[in-house]
């Protein structure tokens, strides 16, 4: 009795297997992509919700514990309209104060606030930075360390009225004489990474509460 011979693939099929698996596994791989690529964007997307909110807060805090010295001849209250590529992104800078300093660390309860807009020369994203001086100086009124709040912004609109209707576009202190009663900001910005570019807005309206 002739005892079956053991057959191996032949080399055209060793081919064949090898392609399809080599399709396989890019399906796999280019699926994994997207799921990861989709991932990260939900998680940009989700990292700058959470830097939009912290924004609001610490927007809100800064304006609702204005710092106002009538006495003070010195005194600044400065809000500046600026228009690039068609586009507002103003500046504001004024006092405000904290009840949470710690004079054991020469924090004072009063400090410089400025908010301001720049281009990244390198990226083109308009990036919305706030700078805090541990301390009031009538001088140099925009001193301190620029941070990052929230990136990728379209515009930056600070508007002011003294009875809530009529809006204006600027503030100087020195010129009115006197605070605005409301202060609107509006903040324009875009999702990282989002295709569809859908702006989104943070818009908050208050009244100084006024520290002494």
């Amino acid at each position: 009795m002739n005892k079956p011979q053991n057959k191996g693939f032949t080399i055209i099929e060793l081919i064949i297997v090898i392609s399809l698996l080599s399709v396989f596994f890019l399906g796999l791989m280019t699926t994994y992509m997207q799921i990861q690529k989709l991932l990260n964007v939900q998680s940009n997307a989700s990292v700058q919700g959470q830097q939009a909110e912290e924004l609001y807060e610490i927007l809100s805090h800064d304006i609702q514990n204005l710092v106002y010295e009538k006495w003070n001849n010195d005194y600044f209250f400065i809000a500046q309209k600026n228009v690039s590529g068609g586009s507002r992104i103003d500046r504001i800078n004024f006092i405000s104060g904290s009840l949470y300093s710690n004079p054991g660390i020469l924090q004072s309860p009063f400090y410089n606030v400025t908010y301001f807009g720049k281009v990244n020369n390198d990226t083109g994203i308009m990036t919305l930075y706030r700078k805090e001086d541990m301390f009031v100086d009538y001088k140099e009124t925009s001193l301190g360390v620029p941070i990052p709040v929230l990136d990728n912004i379209s515009e930056f609109i600070a508007e002011f009225s003294l009875n809530g209707k009529d809006w204006q576009d600027s503030w100087d202190y020195s010129l009115n004489k006197s605070l605005p009663k409301f202060i609107k900001i509006t903040i324009k910005y875009f999702q990282k990474e989002d295709t569809n570019k859908v702006e989104r807005t943070i818009m908050l309206q208050t009244s100084p509460g006024i520290f002494m």
